[in-house]
């Protein structure tokens, strides 16, 4: 026979992804936001690989501003390592959409090198 007074489990106070990510909260709509910025900025076509790299990247930067904004205010609920890792995986995944990128300018290519070459040597 089971208790009636049975001593339930402290439910966690750590905040799951579904609980950050509610569509009635202010993260959600942070996250919309970002997800709109990474896909107008991102200069390639949007495949279904990019749009879960984008997704990631919303999110993880929606998680290190909730994650930053926390630990300012000094609810202690974020260490300082915490937030640097979380900002660090955020960065990562902007970097990863390629945002901002310029291609490095190339030398000349062998032929032109060698063409310009013979002609100073001649």
């Amino acid at each position: 026979m089971v208790a009636d007074n049975a001593a339930e489990a402290p439910r966690s106070r750590r905040r799951t992804k579904a609980d950050l990510f509610d569509k009635r909260t202010r993260a959600w709509r942070r996250r919309q936001a970002l997800v709109a910025i990474f896909t107008a900025a991102v200069a390639t076509p949007i495949t279904e690989p990019m749009r879960l790299k984008i997704d990631t990247a919303a999110e993880l930067a929606a998680i290190a501003e909730h994650a930053r904004a926390d630990y300012l205010a000094g609810k202690g609920v974020v260490t300082l390592d915490d937030l640097v890792r979380v900002e660090n995986q955020a960065a990562k995944a902007e970097r990863a959409l390629g945002i901002g990128r310029t291609p490095k300018p190339h030398g000349p290519s062998l032929a032109e090198y060698l063409a310009s070459r013979a002609g100073v040597k001649a």
